[in-house]
């Protein structure tokens, strides 16, 4: 008995025009729900609205953020830090979490602040007023050089220019450890006051690698 079978190309395997868009050129493996997809199988969850891949028996999505868990972002600044040469500690900040304190202490325990970025912009609002500044860990409120860590982050420019700013890429600025504080520096011979805003993350002590992954 023979039978005659014919379908439309609904899809074509090594078809470089089928009717719905499929041309793997090669093989499709037909599995149900019950066998474990093989590592490097990529799905799309509807109810997660994410994108997931399958590695060592579980599924992982791809939207996992690279930021790990009790982060706080932070911004630590001076508000007019005077050209006279002097060091001072950054006393106030602001995040989304805690708003606005003033006073700050030392970084807490089985914490680090990342510094991402360090702004400066002249505060005279004058025209062409030259500037050079610092910003720097310190393992002491008391400021002075003696207290001071590196690495430290030097900054200049000119009030006609607008904001001097420094970024972070694949690793932090700066990482300031448990106990220690930020300091700023205003030379005698910068010729406007300064704002200075360092921006970073607090983050669980351990948490370096998570949040800066490569």
């Amino acid at each position: 008995m023979a039978y005659n079978f014919a379908a439309s190309a609904q899809v074509g395997v090594n078809n470089p025009d089928p009717e719905q868009a499929l041309d793997v050129s090669g093989k499709i493996r037909v599995t149900d729900d019950a066998t474990l997809p093989s590592n490097g199988t990529i799905r799309y969850n509807d109810s997660e609205q994410s994108f997931e891949g399958f590695t060592n028996g579980e599924w992982q999505t791809f939207n996992k953020a690279a930021t790990p868990e009790n982060v706080d972002f932070r911004q630590i600044y001076e508000t007019s830090s005077a050209a006279d040469g002097n060091w001072k500690l950054m006393r106030n900040q602001a995040s989304p979490t805690s708003g606005f304190a003033q006073s700050i202490t030392s970084v807490p325990s089985g914490k680090k602040f990342l510094v991402t970025m360090v702004e400066c912009v002249a505060r005279d609002e004058q025209p062409n007023e030259f500037f050079y500044a610092c910003v720097s860990p310190s393992r002491s409120p008391f400021t002075d050089q003696f207290g001071l860590r590196n690495p430290r982050i030097y900054l200049s420019g000119n009030s006609n220019n607008g904001n001097t700013v420094v970024h972070a890429n694949r690793t932090p600025l700066m990482t300031i450890h448990a106990g220690d504080w930020l300091a700023v520096w205003n030379s005698s011979n910068s010729q406007t006051s300064l704002r200075i805003v360092v921006t970073g993350f607090m983050v669980d002590a351990d948490a370096t690698d998570d949040y800066f992954s490569y």
